[in-house]
């Protein structure tokens, strides 16, 4: 075995043992994951729901391909992921999904009524057009502002051909 295929060799194995190491803490839904071959985030939706497992599905860039991941929480009504699943997506699908998100047009500080809710889920939206450019938005399950309906029924389909797509 040659020098560089023994460098190689160890590299692979760091990397693994880093992956795993990234993989098996529970983190905040918030926090990138980071090691050798996760790609940089361009898409994050988040799902809590009440009594449920929290679902993180995001889609990643690495070296000009997206990747689609889900995590999810360790338990039911946890708001922390653990661990991750590389889903069979094809990058094209991918490149048109987010290609669906770059026509909407909304305030971003819009007027609400207050309200109050007791046992209700949450939706996060986060979309990266680059270095440190990050747009996030949540809503709660049924109380959106009016002008952010066509994107909350958007991420709602979205969400549907996930769950259809790829069953856990």
């Amino acid at each position: 075995m040659s020098s560089r295929q023994r460098k190689d060799e160890l590299r692979a194995a760091r990397d693994a043992d880093e992956r795993e190491r990234e993989l098996s803490r529970v983190r905040q839904p918030h926090d990138d994951v980071r090691y050798p071959g996760a790609g940089g985030l361009v898409l994050r939706l988040l799902v809590f729901a009440s009594f449920k497992f929290t679902i993180c599905w995001e889609v990643r860039e690495l070296g000009g391909e997206l990747l689609l991941f889900r995590s999810r929480s360790p338990e039911p009504d946890a708001h922390t992921l653990v661990g991750e699943a590389r889903l069979p997506a094809r990058s094209e699908d991918l490149r048109a999904l987010l290609d669906e998100f770059r026509g909407f047009s909304l305030p971003v500080f819009p007027e609400m009524k207050p309200f109050a809710v007791a046992d209700g889920g949450r939706i996060e939206i986060v979309l990266c057009a680059g270095w440190d450019t990050r747009w996030h938005v949540s809503w709660s399950d049924g109380f959106h502002p009016p002008e952010w309906s066509r994107l909350v029924e958007h991420v709602a389909e979205v969400l549907e051909r996930l769950r259809r797509d790829f069953p856990e």
